[in-house]
């Protein structure tokens, strides 16, 4: 739903009552509608939901749907900022489902927290599955810590795919460190390279 949306501008009038009714849909209903209900907590951003997605992470009924555990997850991480940190430092390190956990890592990561940043890297190095591969790569190119420029520099520079090269010249702009110069004035001055990934490059520069 969009910020005008009538359904979401009600929720946000309802203040605490709204929480609460998307709290209870969390609980309730089908797949869908617990999901609707975490995605529609995330785009409300009121702190007082993080128990109720927290417990939706954990609940048994939705031990087998991953894309509620997921959504929850992800607001958990949008929503909670510093205040999130110890539970998503629960959800990274408890074994639970694996795109769970990657969300927890990705925003540790993006607060600069160590276990975070390294979780990322350590699991797109262990990654055999390519869509999780592309998961990682696009936390990677997001956070732009300085520790992923080799893996970044090795995917630019070796993989044909656009859209993997792409996530990694991000990456490397935001980690703005001087030892990817050589490599991007190369691409720059390439006259066979895509002209997309050559903008890119020269905006990285």
């Amino acid at each position: 739903l969009s910020g005008d949306h009538p359904l979401f501008k009600e929720l946000q009038a309802m203040g605490p009552e709204g929480i609460k009714l998307l709290g209870d849909l969390l609980k309730s209903g089908d797949s869908q509608t617990r999901f609707a209900a975490a995605a529609l907590m995330e785009k409300l951003m009121d702190p007082s939901a993080l128990p109720s997605l927290t417990e939706a992470v954990f609940s048994p009924e939705n031990a087998d749907n991953k894309l509620v555990q997921r959504m929850a997850a992800h607001a958990i991480g949008k929503i909670g900022g510093a205040e999130a940190v110890p539970t998503l430092e629960r959800l990274m390190a408890d074994g639970s489902e694996w795109g769970v956990r990657t969300n927890a890592a990705h925003f540790l990561a993006e607060m600069g927290h160590q276990a975070g940043i390294e979780w990322i890297r350590d699991g797109y190095a262990d990654a055999e599955d390519d869509m999780a591969r592309m998961a990682l790569l696009g936390s990677m190119s997001a956070v732009g810590d300085p520790s992923y420029l080799p893996v970044l520099h090795e995917v630019l520079t070796t993989e044909t795919e656009y859209t993997k090269r792409y996530m990694a010249m991000q990456g490397i702009a935001k980690a703005a460190r001087q030892d990817s110069l050589p490599i991007l004035q190369g691409i720059a001055a390439d006259a066979d390279e895509d002209q997309m990934i050559v903008a890119a490059a020269k905006k990285a520069i």
